[in-house]
């Protein structure tokens, strides 16, 4: 164990000159004991990456609501559709456009076998 210093202390234990593994201190000498050892910095590209995921499906969501509130616009306002139907087609077509681009975002960064 290891000897109390003069302030009350405990010095941690000495490393034999024989060591040849690194063992966590809270595992006291049985390298099964320590269950996990986290990397922050892989943590955090983790994290980020599923903020990336879930901002993606969320735009996937709302660009396809909008393209099918335009299309149900166009639909029962045959006459609006025809006044502004360029201007309508157009805005559909980049929603259209922003969809297919988030889907190959989030299909992308999924099947790739998790990694970034």
């Amino acid at each position: 164990m290891s000897a109390p210093t003069e302030g009350g202390g405990v010095d941690p234990a000495p490393i034999p000159d024989s060591a040849n593994e690194d063992i966590p201190p809270n595992s006291e000498g049985n390298p099964e004991a320590v269950t996990a050892v986290t990397d922050p910095e892989a943590d955090h590209r983790r994290g980020m990456e599923k903020s990336k995921l879930k901002f993606a499906i969320i735009f996937v969501s709302l660009t396809t609501a909008g393209a099918v509130a335009l299309a149900v616009v166009g639909h029962f306002t045959p006459g609006y559709a025809e006044k502004g139907g360029s201007l309508l087609a157009s805005t559909g077509d980049v929603l259209k456009l922003l969809a297919t681009t988030s889907l190959g975002f989030i299909f992308g960064r999924t099947l790739n076998g998790g990694d970034p």
